[in-house]
């Protein structure tokens, strides 16, 4: 269980950042670490980067700047970091600070939704949310569905029962040093049998970031979500990540 309501604890980073900026401080974007030592961490191989948040007229001057720009819903729950060698899954780390995460390999080999091995013998860094399963869930009707804290919480049990793990998805929307057009990386993601493809759609100007938030926000999907993410087609390779938010994608 979390100890907090999801909601809750994102209000609060907001509030803490407002803070930082009155004070004259750089605000950390970074969500809160709950990684309290070395012990049990690892690096991530590439950086989980936080994302800049903003409103609607901040969503209208980054879309205008910009051109081939794709969006996702912005899946609630927990993140993880997954590297294959020659197709087979090696290392799992959990979010942590960006930088660092907790060990989850031997936990992320009991998820069902997490594949061991891959359909082809390559070698992958994919990013993504665990989430909690949900039949025909409709986040405007319930937004406080406490998702994240019910995975986070399977994670963290010494022994979880076969059926919650069951009850965790893996929605894959980062991979970091795959190909560079969103085009070919959803359809090299869909041939490796991860369902990105299927929330991941283009803006156009008859269907803008608007239609996609208030379709996922009014829509049944079996996720919570809390809000969208616009990200151009290409982005920077995995050399040049950091844990600080990018300038190619906004929440």
């Amino acid at each position: 269980m979390a100890l907090i309501d999801d909601a809750l604890y994102d209000q609060t980073v907001e509030r803490l950042a407002s803070w930082q900026r009155c004070l004259g401080a750089q605000p950390d974007h970074r969500p809160l670490t709950r990684v309290t030592s070395s012990s049990g961490t690892l690096e991530h191989p590439a950086a989980q980067r936080g994302l800049n948040k903003t409103d609607d007229d901040g969503v209208r001057r980054f879309t205008s700047r910009r051109e081939n720009l794709w969006i996702q819903p912005k899946v609630d729950g927990v993140a993880i970091t997954l590297r294959y060698v020659d197709g087979e899954l090696v290392e799992a780390v959990s979010r942590g600070d960006g930088e660092r995460g907790q060990d989850w390999t031997a936990r992320a080999r009991q998820l069902p939704a997490v594949p061991n091995t891959l359909p082809e013998p390559i070698s992958a860094l994919l990013q993504g949310e665990l989430y909690w399963r949900m039949e025909e869930h409709i986040q405007a009707r319930s937004p406080s569905s406490g998702a994240r804290g019910a995975v986070a919480g399977a994670m963290a049990r010494s022994s979880p029962e076969a059926a919650t793990l069951e009850h965790i998805g893996l929605f894959v929307w980062g991979w970091p040093d795959g190909p560079n057009d969103m085009e070919s990386r959803l359809a090299q993601l869909s041939a490796l049998g991860f369902d990105s493809a299927d929330y991941t759609y283009p803006l156009d100007d008859r269907r803008d970031a608007a239609y996609w938030r208030d379709s996922w926000f009014n829509g049944p999907l079996p996720f919570a979500t809390d809000g969208v993410v616009i990200k151009q087609a290409e982005r920077p390779g995995v050399r040049h990540w950091s844990s600080s938010p990018p300038e190619w994608a906004i929440a």
